[in-house]
């Protein structure tokens, strides 16, 4: 039960002004002055007279100057808004019980304020309400006429009516409404407020045969003297005082739960209830039993210290692995450039840079030999070429890329021991006053933070759309200079490029090429002259150090949030009530699996978006005019232009000009297009809406630049690209979960394009539907009539015989006539428009759902298609893996510590991973690598054998029971049974009643199978499906919901399905691994010629007692007996042969 607090007070002297300050806090009591200020929500100001709508302070201050003195000059309704509701509806709670109290019959305002409470820090939400006692009747007055007397006889005359507002019938109407306010939201929470005293409730409860809730309600109640608790001097009372709040509070607790675990058997334990409260017994509380416990300073401390060290350690080792894929990414080049500039002091990119510059330069000179700075290209060729040539150097410069290369890897080594020492298990708490408050902290932490992370955002934005735009601050570089011209000529410079896209005629491209060429050039010169170049290297640099700054506090925020979020996910049902709608926009943000999906969405955006622009891009002269044409002439222009095009082509090829049978048209379409060229005023129309065209053009490329720019900067674009197990697997349950969606898809899309063709055709028949409208009318013959018509015109161009042809037009006209005639009298073509219009909106509907579909479809395609390339990607990273791996196992080959058989079992898996992955790569995925030539050659002798076959075993076994001890997380069956994961979501909404009445059912249908009183049972299986029916209709669970709640769920999990895939996948190997051994592989000729004999050393029959074992990629099924003992049986079959 939610906690009921509402008090009504009157001025008491105090001034309206400041207690409006107060509320809204504003004026002295603002968070610019005061940041203890800062707990205000929202506030609203109703029913204000004219004089005070635009300024309601105005009101409040003229309550003040022109009420009469010693009056009661406002009323105060302070309240508190139970937590358990969202920050919506705490305002709209508070909004309709003020609406339900004043109506528009008083002047109010309103405010909220949230602050922490000082004595168990926990939300304080409440609402103060000031209103004036004087009753508005519909005359509007001036401020000064508004508090005069009332006149009851003349209401213009005076002032408003001043209504008594101190009756205690009144204060408890008052405390009636809020209760039946606040429990109509409260409601859905399965929680209620109530006005009356515990005792009055316990008496209620009793009378209404719920001993239950009377022992629940027989209990101190849970309140503080504030007053006491502020000032008063002596410690101990404080503290007494504080202690008995305590206390209260925890029996409270205890007293809930206990009536909420009593209430699943209510018959029962109500009756026992009624004996002990008829006995006037009662029970002794035991707090242990709900782990009710007190609040223990030293443990707080305790736990608050391991977790601090647990999320800055997990900081640093996510900040430690960047720095490791840094360090790991070096390119040859970018080694060997650090290299050459550590040997050259610095000045080598520098040079480089320099020369880049003047190779710009000289390849847009036309005259090569005038090229005014040959001298300074040949030095730095020079420079360059004798860098290459000078031996000593080139003996330096791998000396010192090995140094950088030994450097990187001691510090990568560094970083993964550092990590080694970091790393610990995720902690494990039981639920305790301490860790609830604690994580309480590291919510509201981390809701702070979160903040901060999108301020950070928007910065780094900023400066990568104005500070490290290139053209922006070469353009204000220019400016600063106030040379003549220069700003023109560049931007006549970008127009000339941009019209070169444009240009169909080669010669005019050509032309225009040269020009900008030749301005190019002229620009590199004047850069290079001026040291431009360096300007803007130098800008940017500054630029990008304050970019660099923001992105490393981004990532370290990054990382702290995703490491708090997943703290607090982890006990997420501990603290569901503190969690509001921030916290789970974090959990959204911070999934793995949405920032996964939204990197692939931002490609395929890109993708859609990059295609738009060449699509606008490629859009040639001819097409613009041809459109502007058909623009000013509806369409005619087109019509005409393909007619006059058809007929000379007939023209061409009559041999007798003058006797050509389309002579006249094809001269009045000619002089259709004289016309048309020749008028001066549709020519100057013309090229006004060439320009818009161009323009809209223009301005939508110029937006999907943006747009593009934005997304290409997004912060998650390359996530899903990333090489990384979890997203190797994320991406194949993706797919699996796309092709689900596709197949559901394209199912309602047939449904769908059916509804949409039939409404069409039966529907939106015009003349179907005036016949149902001549039918509503129950006209004689009217429809009879009708269809005779419509037969006649079918008869008309059947008839050869002139005359009665004439006959059957005129009765046609006649009849057309009359009911022309009758429908003008009758009103019938705007009725029929009116159904037409409904029928319309309809069609439109049934269209958009059509489209949205197909749209879906189209986006479930994209995401198929990029899902696919992901899996190639895995396989080109499985395939530089193994390469990898070929080194690491030769230089094993070579160190004398390690022993024969273990050196031979990395060769035996290793060979057969390269099979694994070349099998793959030929039967799902459509990608060609190279096949790996490197595989171990090596024979193998029986003791050999049966060693490896031991560890082999050995393995698998290991990896069986792991994946069964995997297969336990509950969140994983969530995730494979839709079912399941229905129920799932329905005992989070119901707090597990659901399961509870399914366990029910199962118990029932037991029974019955046991014939124990079987009518019984059967009646209570029909309540209780009742009961789930209301549950189901009441919890409606939409698509969208179930995919969310999955993505979080395998988010959660996804460490556990990435162990689970890779399990899968060493079991096939190992398996592989176990029929090499038993094939004609690795063993020598010499060895097949041995007479074969049962293998004492052959492991004996393994019973795993039905424990799981991977078949192929995906399926996991239960043997009886172990893939194992069937490879013992057929070794000792082939022995026997």
């Amino acid at each position: 039960m939610a906690i009921y607090n509402l008090r009504v007070s009157s001025a008491r002297g105090r001034s309206v002004v400041r207690k409006f300050n107060y509320n809204t806090r504003e004026e002295e009591y603002s968070y610019e002055i005061d940041d203890k200020y800062d707990d205000f929500i929202y506030a609203e100001h109703v029913n204000m007279p004219v004089f005070a709508q635009s300024n309601p302070m105005e009101f409040w201050k003229s309550v003040e100057e022109y009420e009469r003195i010693n009056a009661n000059t406002f009323r105060e309704i302070e309240f508190s808004i139970p937590s358990e509701l969202n920050e919506e509806e705490r305002i709209e709670v508070a909004n309709e019980f003020a609406k339900k109290i004043f109506k528009d019959e008083y002047v109010y305002s309103l405010a909220i304020h949230n602050k922490k409470s000082s004595v168990d820090d926990v939300d304080n939400i409440h609402c103060h309400i000031i209103f004036s006692e004087r009753k508005l009747d519909g005359i509007e007055r001036d401020k000064e006429q508004f508090f005069k007397r009332y006149n009851s006889k003349n209401r213009s005359n005076g002032g408003c009516q001043k209504v008594d507002w101190s009756r205690k019938a009144k204060l408890y109407e008052i405390r009636e409404e809020w209760e039946r306010t606040a429990n109509s939201y409260l409601k859905k929470y399965n929680t209620e407020i109530s006005c009356k005293s515990l005792k009055d409730q316990k008496i209620n409860a009793i009378m209404e045969g719920n001993y239950l809730k009377a022992e629940m309600l027989d209990r101190r109640a849970v309140n503080i003297d504030f007053q006491l608790y502020k000032y008063c001097y002596n410690s101990e009372i404080r503290e007494n005082n504080i202690k008995y709040f305590e206390s209260a509070k925890r029996v409270k607790e205890y007293k809930e739960k206990l009536y909420k675990l009593r209430c699943k058997n209510f018959e029962e334990e109500n009756e026992k209830a009624k004996q002990r409260i008829l006995n006037d017994e009662r029970e002794e509380i035991d707090f242990s039993r709900f782990n009710i416990q007190e609040f223990d300073e030293n443990k707080y401390n305790e736990i608050n210290n391991q977790i601090n060290l647990y999320i800055d350690n997990n900081v640093e080792i996510l900040q430690n692995n960047r720095k490791i894929e840094e360090l790991s990414s070096l390119s040859e080049i970018e080694i060997e450039e650090k290299a050459f500039n550590i040997i050259t002091k610095n000045t080598y990119l520098d040079k480089l840079n320099r020369l880049n510059e003047l190779d710009f330069i000289y390849d847009k000179t036309n005259n090569k030999d005038k090229f005014i700075f040959k001298n300074e290209k040949a030095e730095l060729e020079q420079y360059f070429s004798d860098l290459k040539s000078d031996k000593l150097l080139q003996i330096n410069l791998i000396k010192v890329k090995e140094e950088i290369e030994k450097n990187n890897r001691n510090e990568i080594e560094l970083l993964k021991e550092r990590n080694s020492k970091l790393e610990n298990n995720s902690l494990v708490y039981e639920n305790s006053i301490e860790l609830k408050k604690i994580l309480q902290e590291k919510l509201d932490s981390l809701i702070l933070d979160y903040k901060k992370l999108n301020e950070i955002r928007e910065n780094m934005y900023q400066i990568t759309s104005n500070e490290l735009n290139e053209e922006r601050i070469l353009f204000n570089i220019y400016k600063n200079m106030n040379k003549e011209n220069l700003i023109e000529k560049y931007r006549g410079l970008k127009e000339w490029k941009e019209q070169l896209t444009k240009i169909t005629d080669e010669s005019s491209k050509d032309e225009l090429q040269k020009k900008i060429n030749a301005r190019e050039g002229g620009f590199a010169k004047f850069n290079y002259e001026n040291n431009i170049n360096q300007q803007l290297d130098l800008i940017i640099e500054d630029n990008m150090k304050k970019y660099e700054g923001l992105k490393n506090q981004k990532i370290t925020l990054e990382n702290k949030i995703k490491i708090s979020n997943s703290l607090i996910s982890q006990y997420s049902d501990f603290i569901v009530d503190e969690i509001n709608d921030n916290h789970k926009q974090i959990v959204e943000d911070f999934n793995y699996e949405n920032i996964f999906k939204t990197s692939v969405d931002i490609n395929i955006l890109i993708d859609k978006k990059e295609s738009k622009i060449k699509q606008i891009m490629s859009i040639s002269e001819d097409e613009i005019n041809s459109r502007t044409y058909n623009i000013l002439t509806k369409n005619e222009y087109s019509k005409n232009k393909k007619e006059l095009e058809e007929l000379n082509l007939i023209y061409d090829k009559v041999i007798n000009k003058e006797k050509f049978m389309y002579k006249s048209r094809k001269e009045e379409l000619e002089s259709y297009f004289d016309k048309l060229h020749n008028n001066e005023y549709f020519q100057n129309k013309l090229s006004k809406m060439k320009e818009n065209i161009r323009d809209k053009y223009q301005t939508e490329k110029d937006k999907l630049g943006v747009e593009l720019k934005e997304l290409r900067y997004n912060e998650y674009k390359d996530l899903y690209k990333e090489n990384t197990n979890e997203s190797f697997v994320l991406s194949k349950e993706l797919i699996k979960e796309t092709y689900t969606n596709l197949s559901e898809l394209y199912n309602k899309s047939k449904e769908s394009d059916k509804k949409v063709n039939n409404y069409k055709f039966r529907m939106l028949d015009k003349e179907e539907i005036l016949l149902e409208v001549y039918k509503q009318l129950d006209k004689e013959n009217i429809v009879e009539k009708y269809r005779e018509l419509k037969e006649w015109k079918e008869q008309l161009p059947k008839i050869t015989d002139e005359s009665l042809k004439e006959e059957l037009q005129k009765k046609i006209n006649a009849r057309e006539g009359g009911f022309a005639k009758f429908n003008y009298e009758n009103n019938i073509l705007a009725s029929v428009d009116e159904i037409l219009n409904e029928r319309r909106k309809i069609y439109k509907e049934l269209r958009q759902e059509q489209d949205d579909i197909k749209g879906r479809i189209k986006y479930f395609k994209d995401l198929l298609s990029k899902l696919k390339d992901k899996q190639k990607d895995e396989l080109i990273y499985e395939n530089n893996l193994l390469k990898e791996d070929f080194i690491e196992i030769k230089e094993l080959d070579e160190k004398e510590d390690i022993s024969s058989i273990e050196k031979l079992y990395c060769k035996l898996i290793y060979n057969c991973k390269v099979e694994d992955n070349e099998s793959i790569i030929q039967s799902k995925v459509n990608i060609s690598l190279e096949n790996s030539d490197n595989k171990f050659d090596f024979i193998l002798n029986e003791t050999e054998k049966i060693e490896l076959r031991k560890i082999i075993v050995e393995n698998i076994n290991k990896l069986v029971e792991e994946n069964n001890e995997i297969q336990k997380d509950t969140n994983l069956k969530i995730l494979e049974d839709d079912k399941e994961l229905i129920k799932y979501i329905l005992d989070k909404k119901t707090d597990n009643q659901y399961s509870l009445e399914l366990s029910r059912i199962d118990f029932y249908n037991e029974q019955i199978k046991k014939k124990i009183d079987i009518k019984f049972y059967q009646n209570a299986i029909e309540q209780t499906q009742d009961r789930i029916n209301t549950i189901l209709e009441n919890n409606i669970i939409s698509d969208e919901e179930k995919s969310n709640i999955r993505a979080n769920i395998r988010s959660k999990s996804i460490s556990n399905i990435t162990k689970l895939h890779s399990n899968k996948k060493n079991i096939r190997i190992l398996y592989s691994a176990l029929k090499d051994l038993n094939s004609s592989k690795h063993i020598s000729l010499s060895s097949l010629l041995i007479s074969n004999k049962k293998d004492d050393n052959m492991p004996e029959k393994y019973n795993y007692d039905k424990k799981l074992y991977v078949l192929g990629v995906d399926r996991i099924v239960i043997e009886e007996e172990d893939i194992v003992e069937k490879e013992r049986r057929r070794i000792l079959w082939e022995n026997s042969r």
